[in-house]
């Protein structure tokens, strides 16, 4: 009987000795790391998915003219980001007070509340700023609701930022025909950028990474002055250093897409990769960063 007692008890010792050894070298947590890999799969996403194309449209501009490596990359002024704050407000979302500026316009309260739900939205929970930096000597002009980058196509009035209030936490502007300050016009989403475009979209765990096809030009008179010529060199990098093609247009005045060329149109392009993150307590995507391809 004691004999077979002692057997049990040195199987029991050797087993627990042989778990110990793999739990040392890693052979469970190396298990375990692979059902999790297997759990991530890639997505491919539309080009035009709603999770991550507003997103897209509101940084496209400065991702073509700097690598963003991190939100501090972007050097966000007060301008964008009253932009993307705005985005989400409503007419409703302002309250009439019996306060007047100096100019006599009456004032419209918003509260921060309202208005931050638009910042996070585009850049997420964790982003932190001064609301009182976005207001001083340079009003920003938005309509709202609007979209668009023209301002003399819209009727009606514009919100203008003025001041804000730390103990109530609201800002507080006046409504002003467009352009009536002379105020600088900044939309909501950025230009339509014909000389990117989304090539692929995938989703993989928390993560959607972008990719476009992008070109980029300058623009000089042919030597010929009378010519009337504009001479255009498109380049597949930002620093300009590799040419892909080189055109020669007929200059026309006031037409904006003179010589607008789509990447697509071109073999040896440039590509950025946007990455934009799953944020938990808002259960959307913001933008984390932009960054040309290196060759």
């Amino acid at each position: 009987m004691k004999k077979n007692i002692l057997i049990i008890i040195l199987v029991l010792l050797v087993l627990g000795l042989a778990g110990y050894i793999c739990y040392d070298n890693g052979l469970f947590k190396k298990k375990d790391n692979q059902q999790k890999e297997e759990k991530i799969v890639e997505e491919e996403l539309a080009l035009d998915d709603s999770r991550f194309i507003d997103l897209y449209n509101e940084f496209a501009f400065d991702a073509y003219s700097k690598d963003i490596n991190s939100q501090k990359d972007l050097g966000l002024n007060g301008d964008k980001l009253i932009s993307m704050g705005m985005s989400s407000i409503k007419e409703s979302d302002l309250e009439k007070t019996n306060e007047k500026n100096k100019e006599g316009s009456l004032f419209y309260s918003l509260k921060l509340d309202d208005f931050d739900k638009g910042i996070k939205k585009y850049l997420g929970s964790d982003f932190e700023y001064d609301p009182s930096t976005l207001v001083g000597e340079v009003k920003t002009c938005m309509k709202l609701g609007e979209t668009s980058s023209d301002p003399e196509s819209m009727e009606g009035d514009c919100f203008t930022f003025e001041k804000y209030d730390k103990t109530s936490n609201k800002f507080y502007g006046v409504f002003s025909p467009v352009g009536g300050y002379g105020f600088e016009w900044y939309p909501s989403k950025a230009l339509n950028i014909y000389n990117q475009e989304i090539e692929k979209a995938v989703l993989k765990g928390d993560t959607i990474t972008v990719t476009t096809k992008v070109i980029y030009y300058d623009e000089d008179y042919d030597e010929d002055a009378n010519s009337g010529n504009i001479v255009v060199n498109y380049f597949s990098d930002r620093a300009k250093k590799n040419k892909i093609d080189t055109k020669t247009y007929a200059y026309k005045a006031h037409d904006e897409n003179k010589y607008t060329i789509k990447a697509s149109e071109f073999e040896n392009v440039g590509h950025i990769i946007y990455t934009f993150k799953h944020d938990k307590d808002l259960d959307s995507y913001y933008f984390y960063s932009a960054v040309e391809e290196k060759e």
